[in-house]
């Protein structure tokens, strides 16, 4: 009997251990995003595009390159009259996710860029 009383008094103490944090974190401030919030990418690009002006660029990037609204970093950086994007470098699942996981991702074009894509994933080469 001494068991079962014990576990209902832990019990009971974690309940009240569970409600005080909930007050504590519903209590809390909410945090909003500053206005001034950058990705990298979009630092990059607004205040420190002199790094890339007038140098070839190779973009290492995957599907998850992107700014706040969704462009992806190689349409970011292609666009850009300012910057030579000439080459694309992607890991697993190639730069636009058109590979299968685990698939072997080969050379290729970019479609929509016409650049070369070369894989930093695949066989042994």
């Amino acid at each position: 009997m001494e068991r079962k009383g014990s576990m209902s008094g832990v019990m009971k103490a974690l309940g009240v251990f569970m409600l005080g944090l909930s007050l504590l974190i519903n209590s809390l401030p909410v945090v909003q995003a500053e206005d001034d919030f950058k990705f990298g990418l979009e630092m990059l690009l607004s205040d420190h595009k002199d790094l890339l002006e007038g140098k070839r660029v190779g973009l290492v990037t995957n599907p998850t390159g992107i700014d706040q609204d969704l462009n992806t970093s190689v349409d970011l950086l292609f666009e850009d009259s300012e910057i030579e994007l000439t080459a694309l470098y992607g890991p697993e699942y190639g730069v636009r996710a058109n590979a299968e996981a685990g698939e072997y991702v080969e050379f290729y074009t970019d479609p929509e860029t016409e650049l070369p894509v070369y894989s930093l994933y695949g066989g042994d080469t």
